[in-house]
């Protein structure tokens, strides 16, 4: 459970290691969205996730309505029920807009915002600072700050320190680049560790990434659990076991990461084999895939959760099912002498 503490009228949310995840809750009907998103949150706690992000990327939020934001929101607060964070995601050009939709998202029952920099065209960290800076100074809620810069780097650890020694409720920032374990030492000690780090892209770059400090990465559900897993074992100082974990499941996250459609798909498909999904639908506007990417993406979600399974477990595996045939034939023979 997370450490809640007060901050001005709103509890301050504050973790400490996790790894966090996104949800592309969207789905073709109402009906589809409500036992999808049910089927998620149910999932979610039952891994114990440190927290829940409900519609994951820019273009599928805005593909969702506002109305249908809201009640997503709302929905996986109700599941939670308090025993994770619900993150709502708030993306606007306009700060009006954001700001608006934060009051609401807080109203829903979130307990912190995830808040995208707007990309759309190319701003200087000036004006960058003072989108947030009007967003943070009218909400009290806890922010997440999402950053990806397809035109350059990511936000600077000075534009951090400054927007979180104004507004102490800049909890987090999450961050999607290559190379950049400087960045994440420079702005936890610009904040004073007051700003945790999160590594985006998948997890990519994660087993680089933790001995430096980050706090978390956000990557989509179907291969969360096993995320997790190498989080664990990485900031217990077993590299090798989170290594053979990773290895296992990086060519899928870097197979899915070509295109943030391909993701879509990648990442919903095997859900829907595992019946978590019953319906994994990506919608419109959407990428269309040709019978050869069909096939990796089958493959890939096979390959990864078996080879990342703990070297004795296949054994173990086979073990148990030699025992239990032992068992069977031992029954029968023993039937066969009573008879």
């Amino acid at each position: 459970m997370p450490d809640r503490r007060r901050h001005g009228k709103r509890e301050r949310v504050a973790f400490k290691r996790y790894c966090a995840h996104h949800s592309d809750a969207l789905y073709r009907s109402t009906a589809g969205r409500l036992a999808g998103s049910a089927a998620i949150g149910r999932l979610c706690l039952r891994r114990e996730y440190f927290g829940l992000v409900p519609a994951r990327l820019r273009q599928r939020v805005l593909q969702a309505l506002g109305a249908e934001r809201l009640h997503l929101a709302k929905e996986a607060a109700e599941q939670a029920a308090g025993r994770v964070p619900v993150f709502a995601q708030v993306n606007f050009l306009s700060a009006t807009q954001a700001t608006e939709a934060a009051h609401e998202a807080g109203e829903a029952g979130a307990a912190a915002l995830a808040m995208a920099v707007p990309r759309l065209v190319g701003f200087g960290e000036t004006d960058l600072y003072r989108y947030f800076d009007r967003i943070l100074s009218s909400i009290d809620i806890p922010l997440l700050i999402q950053d990806w810069n397809p035109l350059g780097p990511t936000v600077s650890a000075r534009f951090g320190s400054d927007l979180h020694r104004a507004h102490p409720h800049f909890r987090w920032i999450k961050l999607e680049e290559p190379l950049m374990s400087a960045k994440v030492s420079a702005i936890l000690e610009a904040t004073g560790g007051e700003v945790g780090v999160l590594e985006g892209w998948g997890g990519m770059y994660m087993l680089v990434l933790i001995p430096g400090g980050i706090c978390g990465v956000m990557p989509g559900l179907a291969v969360s659990d096993l995320l997790v897993r190498v989080f664990q074992l990485a900031t217990q100082g077993d590299m090798a076991g989170a290594h053979q974990i990773y290895a296992a499941v990086l060519p899928q996250i870097v197979f899915s990461l070509q295109h943030l459609e391909l993701f879509h798909h990648a990442e919903k498909r095997p859900l829907g084999a595992r019946g978590i999904l019953a319906d994994p639908v990506v919608r419109d506007l959407i990428l269309s895939l040709d019978r050869y990417v069909e096939d990796r993406i089958a493959f890939l979600n096979q390959q990864g959760p078996r080879r990342a399974r703990p070297a004795g477990a296949a054994a173990k595996s086979r073990s148990n099912r030699r025992r239990v045939q032992t068992s069977l034939t031992l029954s029968r023979a023993e039937s066969i002498r009573s008879s």
